[in-house]
């Protein structure tokens, strides 16, 4: 794998940069992810565009609705089979709380909110929306994607749809929300020349949830994107990637490019009380039984382990690589010691 520098920072990548720039590094020089991440993100695509759809008015009915849900529904799904992970589909099958979520965003056909957006902009009549926007700094560094910007009487609101959980526990909006939302107010500034008037997030529950800023705030913000950007690219051309690596059984759990990840590996099984780990050792056997199933012996340290219930499909790899050092990804831990349970969202690869 060749590591490629960044070309710039986003408002996602810059608080994800936070937990991990390896992470953000990885991912930028990999055309796909390397492990299956939850089918419920991919369900979040099709959420995510039928909320822009329905807020610029090309979704107007329930015909339309259910048709545009389908049509990005099979696309996602075509996504999946492409990167391996068609087990996952359906989607419907395979997402909890799959229809809910589904008709909460039908929801939004009948809501007033989507009509008239909150706050100053009850007293105006006439509006202009832009989706999807794409903002740049003038220096080509920072840039993103704006979900959504009203402007009405050039009272500026530029607002961003989340899926998931917004508050925190102490009632707060998550600080990685507030900071990309001001980062997009920079870009708005960059573009146009003026900040916008507000910036809020939007739930699947209609609500918003207004996020304070200044100049000031915004400017620090993306003033440390680019001394992110530049260091993270220093790093890269001196071969020092170890520094980028943030390694942590939290982070790195759901992180997924750690199969790239050499750092990852420096963390201790034990330091995970999750009964879902990875494992890596020499290749000792490899056993296929009547039903297809396979068996994998591993030998780690003066350890044997045994994984049970692979997929055939990896009888090829395994027979070549008896003797050699491999890795699983994305098994469960038995009730028996020494022994690890195979999911279908397993993966394999040499270490």
């Amino acid at each position: 794998m060749i590591i490629r520098p960044l070309k710039r920072i986003s408002p996602s990548r810059y608080t994800a940069i936070n937990r991990c720039p390896y992470k953000v590094v990885l991912a930028n020089s990999h055309s796909a992810p390397l492990l299956p991440y939850p089918p419920a993100n991919h369900l979040g695509n099709v959420i995510h565009e039928c909320i822009r759809l329905i807020t610029c008015r090309e979704i107007a009915t329930v015909k339309d609705f259910e048709e545009n849900w389908s049509r990005l529904q099979v696309q996602e799904e075509e996504t999946l089979k492409d990167n391996g992970f068609g087990f996952y589909t359906p989607l419907n099958e395979n997402v909890p709380g799959y229809t809910i979520k589904k008709l909460q965003v039908k929801s939004l056909l009948y809501s007033k909110n989507m009509e008239k957006p909150q706050g100053n902009f009850k007293s105006v009549s006439h509006s202009h929306i832009l989706t999807e926007k794409w903002l740049e700094a003038q220096d080509s560094l920072i840039g993103g994607y704006a979900d959504i910007i009203f402007n009405r009487n050039n009272y500026i609101k530029l607002s961003d749809f989340k899926s998931g959980k917004i508050i925190i526990e102490e009632g707060q909006i998550k600080e990685e929300y507030e900071d990309q939302l001001k980062l997009y107010a920079y870009l708005y500034k960059e573009v146009y020349g003026k900040y916008p008037d507000e910036l809020s997030v939007i739930d699947l529950e209609k609500n918003e949830y207004s996020v304070a800023f200044t100049p000031k705030e915004c400017e620090a913000i993306a003033e440390k994107s680019r001394e992110a950007l530049s260091q993270i690219n220093n790093l890269i051309e001196q071969d020092k990637l170890e520094l980028l690596a943030k390694p942590d059984m939290d982070n790195c759990k759901f992180c997924l490019y750690r199969p790239s990840c050499r750092y990852f590996w420096d963390l201790p099984l034990a330091s995970s009380d999750s009964q879902f780990c990875d494992l890596k050792g020499n290749l000792a056997a490899v056993k296929q039984f009547q039903n297809g199933n396979l068996n994998a012996t591993l030998q780690r340290d003066d350890e044997v382990n045994t994984i049970f219930h692979l997929n055939s499909r990896y009888l090829p790899f395994l027979t070549n690589s008896i003797g050699k050092k491999i890795a699983f990804y994305n098994l469960r831990k038995s009730e028996i010691n020494g022994k690890y349970e195979a999911l279908k969202t397993t993966k394999i690869y040499e270490a």
